[in-house]
């Protein structure tokens, strides 16, 4: 599929806050895509997870991104400082053909990747940036810097 527009509509609660769930990615596929909330006040601020795992932020009507997701986790966008009672929509402009660059499920026999002339993140920069993360998350940025790698050697 081409970059498709999903969009998601809630209505702020009495703080001025909203979630936006977005569609879950189907099993072997990766969905690539910037978001927007594009009626939300410019001084509006959000946080973007993927499977609960903090990717980004976010600051009124802008676009954001691109987030990459996979079929173990679930894109959210949390805003505040919105309009009470109003109705928003966000926007996740995904890049859905991603059964073309996903690594499941797993594919047996060898693969050879080039190795970036430019060295990326390491464990250790990650953890010198904040010394609290977690081994789990450490763990989960690892292999987003891995697809991320994997995908950037595809075009290059």
């Amino acid at each position: 599929m081409p970059i498709v527009p999903l969009t998601v509509a809630e209505v702020a609660d009495d703080n001025g806050e909203a979630v936006f769930l977005f569609p879950d990615v189907p099993v072997g596929e990766l969905w690539s895509g910037t978001t927007a909330i594009p009626n939300a006040e410019t001084t509006a601020l959000a946080t973007v997870t993927a499977g609960g795992i903090l990717v980004g932020s976010m600051q009124g009507p802008s676009s954001y991104g691109p987030w990459t997701v996979d079929h173990s986790q679930r894109l959210a966008i949390s805003a505040t400082g919105l309009q009470p009672g109003t109705q928003y929509v966000a926007v996740w402009h995904a890049d859905t053909k991603g059964a073309e660059f996903s690594t499941y499920p797993a594919v047996s026999g060898t693969a050879n990747l080039p190795v970036s002339p430019t060295p990326g993140p390491t464990p250790a920069s990650f953890a010198a940036v904040n010394m609290s993360i977690a081994n789990e998350e450490l763990a989960l940025l690892e292999s987003i810097d891995a697809h991320l790698r994997q995908l950037v050697s595809l075009f290059t």
